[in-house]
C-alpha cells in the first residue's frame, strides 16, 4: 500500500515536472515539422497554442519523451549513495533532454541556450529546496521514535504504521515545495521575456550565467551533500549543522539571481529600443527640415522669378522689335528655361511629399557620387493610396540613405564603374509595394543573429536605425520588409497595405 502510493506520488511529480517543461520550452522554440527528403519547416509558436488551451502536439512529444526517459532513469538507476552514481544519472537525463530537444525543436541557438540552462538550473535549485524539508522529516523520526521509547505505542506495527505516514507526508510536502518553486519561477521567467529572443552574445552570456551558477552549485552538492562511511550513508548538514541554513539561502540567492537577470535583460531591451526610436524620430525631423528648407528654396526662386517677370518681359518685347536679334532672342529663352528647370523637382510621382524628397536626395547624392544615375520614372503615388505622405518619405528616406551610401563606397573602391539607384513601386489591390535597388561593391557584413546587414557607419550603437525605421512603418501597414544581395546589385522591397 504504501509503496503504492509512494510510486503514484513520483508518477504525479514528473508528470507535473514534464507539463512546466514542455510550457515554458514551447514558449521559446518551435517544433520542426520533418519531411521526407530531409528538410523540414516550422510548426505554429508554442505560446500562442498555450493560451488557447492544453498541450499542442508538440508539447505531449516532449512530455512522453521526459516521462519515458525519467521513469528508465528511475528504473535503471543505482541503489547506492555515491556522487558518481547521482553524477553520471544528472547527465544522462539533462544530456538526453538537449539532445531531444535539438532534434526536434528549431530556434536560435541562444534562445535553446538560453531555455535549457534555465530549466535545468531551476529544476535543481527546486530539488534542492525541497530536499531541505528533509530535515523535518528527520526531526519527526527522531519524535516519533520518542514517543516509541515512552511506550505510547501498543505495538511495533502502530510506531511503523507512524513512520510510513511521517514519511508520505514529508515526501508529499516536498513534492508541493518543488512543484510551487519550479512553477512559479519559470512562469516569471516566461511572462518577463517570452516568444523569440533576439540574443547578441554579450546578452546570452548575462542571461546564462546565473543558470550556469546555480546549476553547477546544485552539482556541488549532490557530490557532497552525502557521505558514505561503512556503508552507512550520512548528509552534511549532520555533520555541519550550520548548513541547514546557508544552503537553502545561497539556493534562494540563485534563484532569484535567475529572475532579476532576466528582468535586468527586458528592462535594458526596452531601453535600447526607446533609444532607437529616439534615434528614428530624429532621423524623421531631420527628413522633415530638409524638405522644409527645399521647399523654401523652390518658392523662394518662384517669388523671386514673379518679382522679375516684367523686366523679363521687357527684355523679351525688346529682342522682338530689334531687326537681326533672332539668335540672341533664342539665347536669352534657354536661359530662362534653365532657371525654371532649376525651380522644378526633378521627378513627377504625384505626391508633392516625395517629389520634395527626390529633388533633395538627387541634389545630396550629386554632390556625393557625382555621375550617379538616379532613375525613379517608375515610382508613381495612386491618387487613391491611404498611406501618409510622411510614412513614404521615412521609408524612401532612409532607403535612399543606405543607396547612396553603398554607391559612394563602390565610387570609391572602383572608379571605372557608375553607380546608379532605381526606385520603382506597384499598386495592386490594395497593397502598394516599394522597391529601391541600387549598385553596390559585393562586401555585405551580417551577423547570424541580425536580420538586416550591419551599417558602415562609425556609430555601431545605432546600427540598423534606418532599416529598423523602414520595418517599423511597414508593420503599421500590416507589411513587411525583405531585401537580397546577389550579383552586386542589392534590393530593398517593402511592402504596405493602404488603408481603408
Amino acid at each position: 500500500m504504501y509503496s503504492l502510493l509512494f510510486t503514484v506520488m513520483d508518477l504525479t511529480m514528473n508528470a507535473f515536472w514534464g507539463f512546466c517543461l514542455c510550457r515554458f520550452f514551447c514558449s521559446f522554440l518551435r517544433r520542426k515539422r520533418l519531411r521526407f527528403g530531409g528538410d523540414c519547416e516550422e510548426a505554429g509558436t508554442g505560446s500562442e497554442e498555450w493560451h488557447a488551451g492544453g498541450l499542442h502536439r508538440g508539447g505531449w512529444l516532449l512530455w512522453g519523451f521526459w516521462m519515458t526517459f525519467k521513469v528508465f532513469l528511475e528504473y535503471v538507476r543505482e541503489t547506492d549513495y555515491s556522487s558518481v552514481g547521482m553524477l553520471v544519472r544528472l547527465f544522462f537525463l539533462y544530456g538526453g533532454l538537449l539532445l531531444f530537444t535539438g532534434l526536434f525543436y528549431c530556434g536560435k541557438r541562444g534562445n535553446l541556450s538560453f531555455v535549457f540552462v534555465t530549466f535545468a538550473a531551476v529544476s535543481e535549485i527546486s530539488r534542492f529546496l525541497a530536499y531541505t524539508v528533509s530535515l523535518l522529516g528527520n526531526w519527526l523520526y527522531t519524535l516519533s521514535f520518542y514517543f516509541w521509547e515512552k511506550g505510547f505505542f501498543d505495538n511495533v506495527q502502530q510506531y511503523v504504521s507512524v513512520t510510513k505516514a511521517v514519511a508520505m507526508a514529508v515526501q508529499l510536502i516536498m513534492n508541493v515545495i518543488f512543484g510551487l518553486v519550479m512553477w512559479k519561477t519559470l512562469s516569471c521567467v516566461r511572462r518577463t521575456c517570452s516568444g523569440e529572443l533576439s540574443l547578441e552574445r554579450t546578452e546570452l552570456m548575462f542571461l546564462l550565467l546565473p543558470g550556469v551558477t546555480g546549476f553547477l552549485f546544485c552539482v556541488l552538492l549532490r557530490i557532497i551533500m552525502v557521505n558514505v562511511e561503512e556503508q552507512i550513508p550520512s548528509l552534511l548538514y549532520d555533520r555541519y549543522p550550520l548548513l541547514t541554513g546557508v544552503v537553502p539561502a545561497l539556493l534562494l540567492l540563485c534563484n532569484c539571481s535567475i529572475l532579476y537577470s532576466v528582468k535586468l535583460y527586458r528592462q535594458l531591451q526596452r531601453l535600447h529600443e526607446e533609444k532607437n526610436r529616439s534615434a528614428i524620430l530624429e532621423r524623421q525631423l531631420n527628413s522633415m527640415e530638409e524638405q522644409l528648407r527645399e521647399t523654401e528654396r523652390v518658392y523662394a526662386g518662384v517669388r523671386a522669378m514673379k518679382h522679375d517677370m516684367r523686366n523679363q518681359l521687357a527684355v523679351l518685347a525688346e529682342l522682338t522689335e530689334r531687326p537681326g536679334a533672332r539668335a540672341e532672342f533664342e539665347t536669352y529663352l534657354e536661359q530662362m528655361n534653365r532657371m525654371l528647370g532649376q525651380l522644378e523637382f526633378p521627378c513627377r510621382t504625384g505626391s508633392a511629399a516625395v517629389d520634395t524628397l527626390f529633388g533633395i536626395k538627387c541634389h545630396e547624392m550629386q554632390e556625393r557620387v557625382p555621375g550617379i544615375r538616379f532613375d525613379a520614372e517608375g515610382f508613381i503615388v495612386p491618387e487613391n493610396l491611404r498611406i501618409y505622405p510622411m510614412d513614404l518619405s521615412v521609408i524612401l528616406g532612409n532607403g535612399l540613405d543606405n543607396a547612396i551610401e553603398a554607391c559612394e563606397r563602390l565610387a570609391a573602391a572602383a572608379p571605372d564603374e557608375i553607380p546608379w539607384i532605381r526606385v520603382s513601386a506597384l499598386y495592386r489591390t490594395q497593397c502598394f509595394l516599394v522597391e529601391i535597388e541600387n549598385s553596390f561593391d559585393g562586401r555585405l557584413s551580417r551577423l547570424p543573429e541580425q536580420e538586416f546587414p550591419e551599417t558602415s557607419k562609425g556609430d555601431g550603437q545605432l546600427h540598423g536605425i534606418g532599416l529598423r525605421s523602414i520595418e517599423t512603418v511597414a508593420r503599421k501597414y500590416h507589411g513587411g520588409v525583405d531585401w537580397s544581395a546577389e550579383g552586386g546589385v542589392f534590393t530593398l522591397t517593402v511592402l504596405l497595405k493602404s488603408k481603408a
